[in-house]
């Protein structure tokens, strides 16, 4: 699937913006959809394409990080580029700034672009298998619908377009939950059209668990509990449960060696087949996963991405059955005093540099990355390359999980939990705390069974201790309330300076600004409240 994700640049030119209208010459070797959207292979090719929108920079490869883990009160920017700090911490002064704002967003509307060609033109290609045809259309609907949840999290408000679009269109914008109604459409149908597991070649395509757990997610941010939880339980107790579980180590998902296994729901396939390829539409561009170069520590990488102080400590409030310290937290994030809590590892920091355990030895300066208060340095170490190799690149391949069983088996929790209580979802915890050896709920935390509000609060822990930094805490806050409630917010602002700055009366923060640039170019686009 990586390798043929390549594939489908070949229709991108021509097919983006073309109106032959404005043209009086035609080069008869151009694609366009006169002579493109015939076969089979083209649209393969097609639906190709919508994948290739994965390694844009405003797509998952980079920028995406910023705005779901950085701007979150678990992760925080410590770049020495200050535009971009300001747009992690609320200071939108510009509201074109593009890294921030406006490149996530025409990525992300190229996309569905791409998904909406797909859908228009494909059901009159004629296909020898009509199941092929139907994949293919069902990938183009969960694709589109990645793009617009982002959307909806990251602007609220934002256009929804179904066609391929014209540059004379002026989409008006919807809100939020329209836009989480129309995705749910989607997604609905869509499940009927994938499949439930692909082999060889085809392996990260969406399948119907994908289609199934991220319509739960948009189910979850309208509080429609039932309506999530039907979803989820095909994974988990019904027909699709066979082809998910938690892996053994928990490490294995996020190493490039054991992607796509029986936890991963839906990954983005990163490859560093093309080592400083270009980025763009164009062949042989970088197919690697960007983060890494971003997050890694000074000496290799930027050292931008920073876990928060209390989500160390979070970690260490609680054993192990074994009476060993959580190991989840060696391959989240590394922390100055990892030598007193894990004496006997081998990839640990002592002192200023790695030891001969880890491929970096000597190659940062722990105390050199910017990092904060000496002493409390914490940095992300999630999707790393640092247990293969002594470097890091803008071509990581590992790939990133969208979608793991282990957040299916939380959300489930989390829907059962709003239906019926603790009582029942308790079980879905204890799968997740017990792949770490980490005791049952009722051992622990028994508290945390005495009500629904106290086992969410728990659950909200839970979710940090196994999701940090997998771009999913935005949308945690937004669902549980902490944008729309000056009390949650002060829980914010209390582990999170940045959230000093975001604004607890009219929320606005809660939402981007829509750049000038789009609000000048359409005149049906109304700017974001109170901005």
């Amino acid at each position: 699937m990586k390798n043929k994700i390549l594939i489908g640049l070949l229709l991108i030119i021509g097919l983006v913006s073309c109106n032959e209208n404005l043209l009086d010459l035609k080069n008869p070797n151009t694609l366009d959809t006169g002579n493109f959207w015939k076969t089979e292979e083209d649209a393969e090719l097609g639906v190709n394409a919508v994948y290739n929108m994965f390694y844009k920079q405003g797509g998952f490869t980079r920028w995406l990080d910023y705005s779901f883990d950085l701007k979150s009160d678990e992760c925080t920017n410590a770049s020495p580029w200050l535009e971009l700090q300001d747009w992690t911490k609320f200071k939108y002064t510009n509201y074109d700034f593009s890294e921030g704002n406006r490149l996530i967003w025409s990525t992300h509307y190229k996309a569905i672009f791409r998904a909406n060609q797909v859908l228009a033109y494909v059901p009159a290609i004629q296909f020898s298998d009509e199941t092929k045809k139907q994949r293919i259309l069902g990938e183009a609907l969960y694709l589109r619908s990645m793009y617009y949840y982002n959307l909806a999290l990251l602007w609220g408000n934002v256009p929804i377009v179904v066609k391929p679009s014209k540059p004379t269109d002026q989409p008006f914008n919807v809100s939020q939950d329209s836009v989480f109604n129309f995705i749910a459409i989607d997604l609905l149908q869509a499940q009927q059209m994938l499949q439930e597991k692909y082999i060889g070649d085809d392996i990260g395509r969406a399948t119907v668990g994908a289609a199934r757990s991220l319509l739960a997610r948009v189910y979850m941010m309208q509080h429609k509990w039932d309506k999530a939880k039907e979803q989820l339980y095909w994974l988990v107790e019904g027909n699709g449960k066979g082809y998910y579980d938690l892996v053994t180590n928990w490490e294995d998902n996020f190493k490039h060696t054991t992607e796509n296994n029986i936890e991963s729901v839906f990954e983005i396939q990163y490859s560093d087949v093309n080592p400083g390829g270009p980025e763009g539409d164009v062949p042989g561009q970088s197919m690697g996963f960007q983060r890494a170069q971003f997050f890694a520590p000074n000496g290799i990488g930027w050292g931008e991405g920073i876990i928060r102080r209390w989500v160390v400590d979070e970690f260490l409030k609680e054993k192990r059955t074994d009476g060993q310290y959580d190991r989840r937290l060696l391959r989240t994030a590394w922390f100055y005093e990892q030598p007193t809590y894990f004496p006997f590892d081998n990839n640990l920091v002592y002192g200023k540099t790695f030891t001969n355990g880890s491929r970096w030895s000597a190659q940062w300066d722990f105390e050199s990355t910017n990092t904060g208060e000496s002493g409390h340095e914490c940095l992300i170490r999630k999707y790393q390359g640092d247990y293969y190799r002594t470097f890091e690149t803008y071509e990581c391949p590992i790939n990133f999980r969208y979608i793991r069983f282990a957040d299916v088996l939380l959300m489930y929790a989390e829907c059962i939990n709003n239906i019926s209580g603790p009582a029942d979802a308790a079980k879905y915890v204890d799968r997740v705390r017990n792949r770490s050896k980490l005791a049952n709920l009722s051992v622990k935390y028994p508290d945390a069974l005495s009500s629904p509000e106290k086992f969410q609060q728990r659950l909200e822990t839970e979710r940090t201790l196994e999701l940090c930094g997998e771009q999913v805490r935005w949308a945690d806050l937004m669902r549980w309330g902490y944008f729309d409630s000056k009390d949650k917010m002060a829980i914010l602002k209390a582990r999170d300076v940045d959230f000093k700055l975001f604004d607890d009366v009219t929320f606005k923060h809660k939402f981007f600004p829509i750049s000038s640039l789009e609000l000048s170019a359409n005149k049906n686009l109304k700017q974001n409240p109170n901005y």
